[in-house]
């Protein structure tokens, strides 16, 4: 218990260093760390491992379109034969990605509606791909979904190094003026403060079939088909919260029965609301303290 606290402080420390150093704070960013650390068993943590991996993950993010990303993000493939738990990894791998979240303030403009299908056809597609690999694998998925985001990583440092064919082709999925691979940093960033904090699969599961399918269903629908705004934000339509309501509800049905109504219910309303902070983060973060309120307390 002892050693735990003291890590807790020393990431906090660590923490309270990259947001002077960014000139930016995240406050929730402080709840998630306190969180993780209150329901986590401190004695099973490999200080060492764990801070060595914390490091990594900060260097590849704050260096994101350089060699040295790359380098390190080589080296983070590494992290799953080091005897490490998804928790542990994923933990270490959301407050490394902290690091770097000030080179994404920019999400661009989203006046092109053939990128922003082209987009949230590409996320449907693979978070589709990356739910059934969560679901089929009840153990070892919060490894598996971690390499995957690491390989993202190495893929977009590629992309932003090199000029060719497949570089071209991603490209061409970013939003005008963003910096590339802003929109799946925000993902990526949902995805794994919903592996580090959340430790029942089955819950951990509902919020990924929300941010994974749910959120992209939700803007093709409301591309396509959306005709009735919401009042309370011009940019989303009820056709589209809608279909980001029913996918989350149906997919979290099968897996935990009635209660995915209300997650998938409040997920919905989260996602329509116009805040600062990327729904790809906001509707985990949500989630994450309404489990956390319900079978915590």
């Amino acid at each position: 218990m002892v050693i735990g606290i003291i890590l807790l402080l020393l990431l906090i420390l660590y923490k309270i260093y990259l947001d002077i150093s960014s000139n930016q704070i995240e406050p929730y960013s402080y709840l998630l760390i306190g969180l993780g650390f209150l329901l986590f068993k401190f004695e099973y943590i490999n200080i060492i491992l764990y801070s060595i991996l914390l490091i990594l993950f900060s260097i590849s993010y704050k260096f994101y379109g350089s060699i040295k990303s790359i380098a390190t993000s080589m080296l983070l493939f590494s992290a799953p034969f080091l005897h490490l738990n998804g928790i542990i990894l994923a933990q270490s791998a959301f407050l490394g990605a902290l690091a770097g979240i000030s080179r994404f303030k920019e999400t661009g403009k989203r006046n092109d509606k053939k990128i922003e299908l082209r987009r949230d056809l590409t996320h449907f597609l693979f978070g589709a791909l990356i739910f059934l690999l969560a679901l089929l694998f009840s153990v070892g998925n919060r490894e598996i979904i971690t390499m995957l985001i690491v390989g993202g990583l190495f893929l977009g440092n590629y992309t932003i190094l090199s000029e060719n064919r497949l570089s071209r082709m991603l490209k061409s999925l970013e939003r005008k003026e963003a910096p590339f691979g802003s929109g799946a940093f925000w993902l990526s960033l949902g995805l794994l403060a919903t592996l580090a904090f959340v430790f029942s699969n089955a819950f951990m599961l509902v919020i990924l079939a929300a941010i994974l399918i749910g959120d992209p269903l939700a803007t093709i629908i409301g591309i396509k088909f959306g005709k009735h705004k919401i009042f309370y934000n011009k940019r989303k339509s009820i056709e589209g919260s809608l279909a980001y309501f029913l996918a989350s509800f149906a997919l979290g049905y099968i897996i935990i029965g009635n209660i995915a109504f209300a997650i998938a219910l409040i997920a919905a309303f989260v996602e329509s609301i116009d805040l600062k902070i990327d729904d790809n983060l906001s509707v985990p973060i949500v989630l994450i303290l309404l489990i956390f309120l319900l079978f915590y307390f």
